[in-house]
Order: C-alpha cells, then structure tokens, then sequence
C-alpha cells in the first residue's frame, strides 16, 4: 500500500461584508485622550530613540 502525497487544505475564500448599519451605530470613535494616558508624553520616547541609536 502506497502513501497518498499530502495535501494541504485549501483555505476557504473569505467573503468580505459591510458591517449592518445598526452595528456600526454601536462603533464609537477613537478616545485619543486615553491613547495619550497609556503611552504617556511621546517626548520620552523620541529621547530614548537618541540615546540608544547607535553612534554615526
């Protein structure tokens, strides 16, 4: 008895949908004020970038 070559399973085709306009009333925008909360000022950030890039 010969093994069968494996086969990978073929992924199903995806159909993209729009979202129902009652569940996109549910979607709220962005809360940027809570982004800046959890990243704190991004000043710190670019000072650590300076101080551990590499020397040229």
């Amino acid at each position: 008895m010969t093994p069968k070559p494996q086969t990978q399973p073929q992924p199903r085709p995806y159909h993209w949908r729009l979202p129902k306009p009652e569940s996109q009333a549910k979607l709220k925008p962005l809360d940027f004020s809570a982004l800046d909360n959890l990243f704190g000022d991004t000043q710190v950030f670019q000072e650590l970038d300076r101080a551990t890039a590499p020397h040229q």
